[in-house]
Order: structure tokens, then sequence, then C-alpha cells
């Protein structure tokens, strides 16, 4: 009887917790500098371009207040999360800033199909390579691939993940003078991809995809 009341009072606790975690969350995007309303007057200013649009002097309160109407952030902020948690589910169905003619929900299916590929192709790979290597290690404690294979590792932890692509980005993908070109900088096929035949589209997305993998794999 005990465990099922312990259990009961867990199972209640995931309503607050999930109500202060999705406020804080909601809050913090609110306070943060460069939100959408920052981010419309940059582009009204044509900061950092010879094209303005208005100048900054031009830029009156009065736009600015009408900026924080169209993204509704004249409301009260509890009514704001209110409209975000139930009207919008959890901001799925709610404009993206960026992309003002799209939800948030399209954008995140239109990239699902990618990121699971690559969050399988990853999880395969991480395992492949991690299970053998720890029964190596263990067979060869001690000797000197042990210790170098340890050392590897420890620098693949020690450096963050965007700088170890970004590294990988100059020395393989020819943004540095001093790299190869050698993989696709950006994206998951070339623009040719449905041109090529089936092993030629097995090799684009191979070619496009191991760099990333890599980066994922290390980190």
């Amino acid at each position: 009887m005990q465990r099922f009341d312990y259990f009961i009072r867990r199972l209640l606790l995931i309503i607050p917790t999930f109500l202060g975690i999705t406020f804080i969350c909601f809050s913090i995007c609110l306070i943060v500098p460069g939100g959408p309303v920052e981010q419309e007057l940059m582009k009204l200013k044509g900061l950092g371009g010879a094209k303005s649009q208005i100048s900054s002097r031009q830029i009156s309160e009065e736009m600015r207040q009408e900026l924080r109407r169209e993204f509704g952030f004249d409301k009260p902020l509890l009514i704001q999360y209110r409209d975000w948690l139930i009207r919008d589910c959890l901001g799925l169905y709610r404009r993206s800033y960026q992309y003002r003619e799209r939800t948030a929900l399209s954008l995140i299916v239109e990239r699902f199909q990618v990121s699971l590929i690559f969050g399988i192709t990853g999880f395969i790979l991480t395992y492949l390579i991690c299970i053998p290597l720890g029964i190596i290690k263990a067979l060869r404690d001690g000797q000197p691939f042990d210790i170098a294979s340890s050392i590897i590792i420890f620098i693949g932890y020690a450096i963050p993940p965007f700088a170890f692509g970004m590294l990988l980005k100059m020395l393989f993908c020819g943004t540095a003078s001093w790299g190869f070109d050698l993989f696709p900088i950006a994206g998951f096929v070339s623009d040719n991809h449905e041109s090529l035949s089936w092993s030629e589209r097995v090799w684009d997305i191979a070619r496009h995809m191991a760099l990333p993998l890599l980066c994922y794999v290390i980190g």
C-alpha cells in the first residue's frame, strides 16, 4: 500500500513539474535578447548592408509595439504561456518566427527524416565501434594500444562537437586554403541527386553523411 501511495504521489508530481519546467523555458525564450521583435527591427534597419529599408531614427515606439502585438507579446506573460501551451500545443502549431508562413510542426516534420537517419546510423555505429574497442582494450590492458586509444577518446570528449565539426570542414571540405576538398560542405544530397543512378545516390548520401556521423560518434 505504501508503494502504491508513493507511486500516486510521484505520478501527481508530473503535472506541476511539467508546468514549471515549460513555464521557465518559455519565460527564458521571451527574456533573452535577440528575439523575433529584435530580428524584425534589424531587417527593417538593414543592419550590415547599404540597402536599409528604414533608418534607426525612424523606428518609433509605435512600430515596436505593433511588432509586439503581431507576435502576441503584448499580452500578460501567463496569457502568453496559456496560449503557447494549450492553443498552440507547446508551440507546435505557432508560426515560426523565422519562417513566418510555416508552423513549427511543419518544419519539424520536414527535417525529422534526416534527423532520424543520422540518429539511428550514429547509434548503430557507436555500438559497433565501442563494444569491440572495449573488448580489445580489456584484453590489452596497460599496453600501448590501450594507452593510445584512451588518449584519443579523452581528446574526443574534450573537444566540443561544434568545434570539431568546424575543424573537419576546414580539413576536408576545402573551406581553408590548406585543407582538402573531399566532402560536401553542407546538405544531405547534391543538387543533381535525382539524376544519379541508384549506386551513385547511395554514394552521394554517404559522402554527405560521413563528416557529421564522424563528429557525432567521436563526440
